[in-house]
This record gives C-alpha cells, structure tokens and sequence, in this order.
C-alpha cells in the first residue's frame, strides 16, 4: 500500500529482501521431483513465520484427535491430481483397533468398475503417483445404484505398519500412475502425530497403519515430543536433512524458503509472487504497479505460450484486470475450457490462516477446511495443503498444457509439510474479544459498539471470519454488483459461481444453474463465498473475491468496502437483510476496523523487531537475514501508520511512535551489537506506546 506521510513505501522497498536465490534451475523432469537443494536447507532461520503460532495449533488439534491410530480421508476429485473426470466422492477408513480397511464411494457413474489403491511416497519424488511409489492395489469397487464398498484387512495385504501417502481410486485395470479419478491424503498434523509415535527406525513420511494390540500399554498415544523436536534420523547422503525431518522450527524454516524462492521447475513464479511478505501476502494494483516488466507475476506479457493473444485465446492471465484492478485467473471447475470457463478473483492473504479455514460441515466433509474466496480454493479434500498442489499446477505451469513433470513438477510431500507449518505459522493466533476491548478514540469505540448493534458479527464475529468457532459460506450479492457496476475495460469476467464445481468432478458436485439475481447468468456452484477476517482488511484493501471496491462505485477503502452493506444487491441477496446505518456508522465502523488492524500491525511489527533482536542475541547472525526482519517490521509500522492517518486517527499520538518505531528499526540495521539490540528494544517500546494510545 502507498503511504504519503515522511516514510513512503518506496523507502522501505529499497531495503535488502534477498536472503537466498532458490531455483531448481535447469530443465524439468521427467519424472520425479528432486530432493531439496543444498540451498533451501542452507535457511536455518524462519524469518516470517512464528514456531510458537503452529505450535499453538498443533497443541489444540492434539487435544481434539487422541492418538488412536485411526485414519479417516476423504476422497475427491481434484483438479491438481485427477486425470480425468468422475462425479463420484467417498472415504477411506482404516481402523487401528480392527486393523481393517473400507473405502466407500458414492454418485458413480452407471456401470462403473474403479479401484482402490494405498500409495507410499518414494522420498524425494513428486507428491502425485510416480513409478518408483509404493502401490498396494485393494480391491475393486462395482457401481450398484452408484455405490460401492469393499472392506479388507491390512494385515491380509501385508500393509501392517505401511507409510500411507496418498490414497487413490483408479479406473479398473489401471494403476495410480496411470488413472487418478479420487484421490485422499492425510494432513501435517496427522502426520506429525505418526512421526511421535513411531520410535523406531526412519521416521514415517505419511502416516503409519500400524493395529493397536493393546490400547492400554501404548506408550505413545499421548505423546507430543514433535512440538520439542525429535531426532533427525532422515538425513540424506549427503549429510543434510528432510525439510519436514527435524522439530517444527525447521519445517516452518524450509517452508518459507520454498514459499519465496521455489519455482518448481515452472515459469518463474513462486508463492510469494502473488503473496509477497511485504505487501501483507498480498498483491493489489498499487503493489503491482512497483514491480519491474519482467517480474513473473507478469508471465503472460511476454511468454508466448501463456499469452491468450498468441496462443489461440486460452487465458493464464489477463494483464489488463491484473494491473488496473489486481485480479488473477482461477479454472476453479477444471481446465477443460480455457477461452471461458474461468473466473477473475483477487488474491487472498495468507494471515491468521488458523483462525480463518476451520470448516463448519465437521471433520471428513468436502472441502475439509475453507480457503480461497469461495471456501474451496483448494483441490481435492479441500484442504490448505492441496492447496500448493492447485497453485503450482494453476499458476506456476510454463504452457497451457499444464503437464506434470514438463511444465513443473509437483512439491513432493515434505515440501507439502513444511508449506502447510509455515503457512499456518503466520499471523495471529487468537481471535479478539470484542466484549472487552475499549478503544480510546470515541469515534472508533462507537464503531465497535455499532458493529455488534447492527449485526455486523452475524459472519464476522469479533471482528473475524467466523461465526462460532467456524469459517461459513454466504450469498451477499458481490457477484451481482459486480455486474450491475461493469468496470469499463470490457473484458471478460465469466460469472464466479462460488462454492462447488460441476458434475463432471469437484465438491458437492453442483450443476449449472441461474445467478439469483438474473436467470439469463448460469454458472457452476451455489453462489456463495466464505467469509474473511476484518482484523487484517484495512490495509489488505481492495474488498470481496472480485475487488469490487476499487471497479469506480464504491470507495477503494475500508468504508467503501462497508457501504456495499447497504446496496440493493446485498439487501436483496439471499443472505442478505436491510442494515439501519445511521448518521456516521459507516465512517465510524472504518475507524473501528482501522483501529483493530493498526494494532496488529503493531503486534506484528513487535514479533518482528523480537525475532531480529533474537537473532542478534545469538551471535554470529547473518547480517541480511536481520535485515530482511527488520524491513518487514518496518512495512507493519508503515501500514500501521497509513491505516490511521488516511482518516486522521491518532496523528498525534499512535502515529508518530509507528514513525519513530519505523527509524529505530532502521538504526538497529548497523552498529555494534549492543547498540541494534538497544534500537530494536526502543522501536519496541514506542510500539507499546502506540498500543496504549490506541486501546484503553
């Protein structure tokens, strides 16, 4: 974001980001991805993610799954994986105390004869079925009234103490390398929690089918020594380790260093391209407007094969909605047809994520955690680890063919697991408490108060994304303003049907169907998108999955954002009702929602300066790693300051000590040792300076 006052966003853009130039390089693969580079595992330091925000996380899913050695997946189509289309979805079981196996599938096509298959990663191989994988067939499964069911023991087919990966269902006679129509794989926390318990050997890179025999003396069903560490008895030839091998610092470490830096073999994008740390995660047309020509956000301009002007019309990008409004193509139902079966969404943030994706449907239900704009931008089960595999076969392709392992290579399952901890790792890790907060301008208090008055927690409640304890879907009408208020450029923007896909293949399996507001606009789901966190939109603005706010009629701001609230599209959405503003709601609900994100800033922005001088501390520090820190605390202080000042708020108190704090952080760059410690801990201060004149 642009910031007027005496630090502009250039000044913090010219300090040092390159702590490590990570490529695969070279040509693609054939047919496995390599091992990771001696230079990822170089990284010793997590610079932006926070071990103890994971492990927070882990503790809590700890607490909610004892160790039981159950292992329960779903299966999905998944347009990351699948290599053709099936409507049918179902589950894998596998049940410790039995130590039996039962898939179960369901809305199959006539006829249909497919089959079941448990999959073990080769190390170091592409997460998708390869050659040198582990298969173990399971059986056949037959359509009768378009189910199907087969039961088997583990033991039976020798999978007793067998390193689940992946499960899959095949078309009949073929293996998973061959046919992938379902596929299922366990999470980072599963897996972790199989690690903890197997004690002896190589550490398990999926999750163990290993038969409780008795229950009682199992000495490990409570055991979290994952969060502390563990030995790394996954070395490689070479000395060095697995990304996902050592204690949670380590994964989130290698996680980040593959987030900003690996390309996987594609076009040259990485995640950090469209969800860069200074800029919040996240790319709007200000950002954008920075970056040099042939940066690869902008592929499309200058790679023929990915220029829908050169190559007969197939969309990877359109340059004019990307730079004037900042908005990416997703085939969020299949790459079938891609002259116009897309959508144009914004890039969401990768914050708070642990307080954002927990699904209301319950565990097992598709999609098994809400991300993207519509709560399923994840391929497959729908979960934040997927979610890489969508994006790299999405967004990272060198063609339109999108062909693994000659367009890119898919992460393999250690790079899935140290993606998802520091995803995770990132951001707050507790909601706030609305009821107790007191805020010390009166205007941004009778925000907060209104907020609650007028229903606002009804989908944000505390100011978040959920609504007990959990992320839901809505029908608000944003698709519909979008049309009723074309942005001028007259491009397409195919109509964005929200959750759920078509009976081809994809969650719920929905069918073409009218757009509430207009019957003549079909489009695939049921037209409503998940709910995002308030506490980080001040300055993640534009708003909604389409940026509505920055198409001409509304306001490019957090206020802009809120009077869509009371436009007839919203009053007249199926979940949408008529909201009494009154007088300066609007204006003061803004300040309220300024006020909670500058505070995180500051949050942020403290964690930051703490991990620096940290850093520092400990001797021997590299010095642009420290500074890298250092110029991401600075971006909070920056955004800290913009959020409060675009309206005036605190210009005499909160906004000068972000400033202050701002030019502490840039003396801590240099000097001896005891004098960056000593302007870390003065930036820190004037940073507890700026919380307590904003909150009582």
């Amino acid at each position: 974001m642009q910031f007027s006052l005496s630090i502009p966003l250039a000044a913090i853009a010219a300090g040092s980001f390159g702590i490590l130039a990570l490529d695969r390089g070279g040509a693609p693969p054939t047919a496995q991805t390599p091992t990771p580079s001696s230079a990822l595992r170089a990284q010793r330091t997590a610079l932006v993610g926070d071990v103890r925000v994971l492990e927070a996380r882990y503790a809590a899913w700890s607490a909610a799954n004892p160790r039981t050695g159950d292992v329960q997946l779903p299966l999905a189509w998944s347009r990351a994986l699948s290599t053709e289309r099936t409507p049918a979805r179902g589950r894998f079981a596998f049940d410790a105390g039995s130590g039996s196996i039962e898939v179960e599938l369901e809305a199959m096509p006539q006829g249909a004869h497919y089959e079941a298959w448990v999959v073990d990663d080769a190390a170091g191989t592409s997460a998708a079925p390869d050659a040198s994988d582990t298969s173990v067939r399971l059986g056949e499964l037959v359509a009768r009234d378009g189910r199907a069911s087969l039961r088997v023991e583990a033991a039976a087919l020798g999978l007793e103490g067998f390193d689940l990966d992946l499960v899959v269902v095949t078309r009949s006679g073929a293996t998973p390398v061959e046919s992938v129509l379902l596929a299922g794989m366990p999470g980072l926390f599963q897996r972790l929690a199989s690690r903890a318990a197997e004690t002896v050997g190589e550490p398990p890179s999926g999750v163990v089918l290993r038969s409780r025999v008795d229950e009682e003396t199992d000495e490990n069903t409570d055991d979290n020594s994952y969060l502390g560490g563990m030995p790394d008895d996954s070395a490689g030839d070479d000395g060095s380790s697995d990304p996902a091998g050592g204690p949670l610092p380590d994964l989130i470490e290698a996680g980040e260093a593959l987030f900003f830096h690996e390309t996987f073999y594609g076009n040259g994008r990485t995640c950090g391209t469209c969800h860069p740390a200074e800029n919040n995660f996240t790319i709007e047309p200000a950002f954008i407007a920075t970056l040099p020509p042939d940066d690869p956000l902008f592929v499309a301009e200058f790679v023929p094969e990915l220029n829908f002007d050169l190559n007969g019309g197939l969309r990877f990008e359109n340059p004019i909605l990307m730079r004037q409004f900042g908005l990416i193509v997703e085939n969020l139902d299949g790459f079938d047809d891609l002259r116009y079966r897309f959508t144009m969404r914004s890039v969401s943030h990768t914050l708070g994520m642990t307080q954002s994706i927990t699904s209301p449907d319950g565990p097992g239900v598709v999609p098994v955690e809400r991300t993207g704009w519509s709560g399923d931008g994840a391929p497959g089960q729908g979960t934040l680890r997927e979610f890489a595999l969508g994006a790299v076969r999405q967004h990272f392709t060198r063609t339109m063919g999108r062909v693994p392992g000659a367009d890119f290579v898919f992460p393999t399952n250690a790079e899935l697991d140290a993606l998802e901890a520091f995803q995770l790792s990132l951001g707050r890790q507790e909601e706030l408490d609305l009821a107790t907060l007191s805020l010390r301008d009166p205007d941004a208090d009778e925000g907060r108060v209104r907020f609650g008055d007028l229903s606002c927690d009804r989908c944000h409640e505390h100011a978040g994304a959920n609504r007990g304890g959990a992320n839901f879907n809505f029908a608000t009408g944003v698709e519909a303003f979008a049309r009723n208020n074309p942005d001028g450029t007259g491009e397409l923007r195919p109509p964005d049907g929200g959750l759920g896909t078509n009976p081809a293949g994809g969650h719920d399996t929905i069918e073409e169907s009218p757009e509430p507001d207009d019957p003549s606009v079909m489009s695939f789901g049921n037209k409503t998108f998940n709910t995002v966190s308030l506490v980080e939109f001040a300055d993640t603005v534009p708003g909604f999955h389409n940026n509505i706010t920055n198409m001409g009629a509304l306001g490019d701001t957090v206020e802009g954002a809120v009077s869509f609230y009371r436009s007839a599209e919203f009053q007249n959405s199926p979940d949408g009702f008529v909201i009494p503003f009154q007088g300066n709601d609007i204006e003061n609900i803004g300040k309220f929602l300024r006020v909670i994100n500058a505070l995180e800033n500051r949050r942020s922005a403290d964690a930051y300066g703490e991990r620096a001088a940290n850093l520092i501390a400990g001797g021997g520090f590299d010095p642009a790693a420290v500074e890298r820190v250092l110029f991401l605390a600075q971006a909070e202080c920056t955004d800290g300051m913009e959020v409060l000042s675009q309206v005036g708020l605190h210009l005499q108190d909160a906004v000068p000590h972000f400033e202050k704090a701002w030019w502490f952080f840039e003396f801590a760059k240099s000097g001896p040792d005891a004098d960056r410690l000593q302007n870390i801990q003065t930036a820190r201060d004037l940073l507890e300076g700026a919380r307590v004149s904003m909150q009582n």
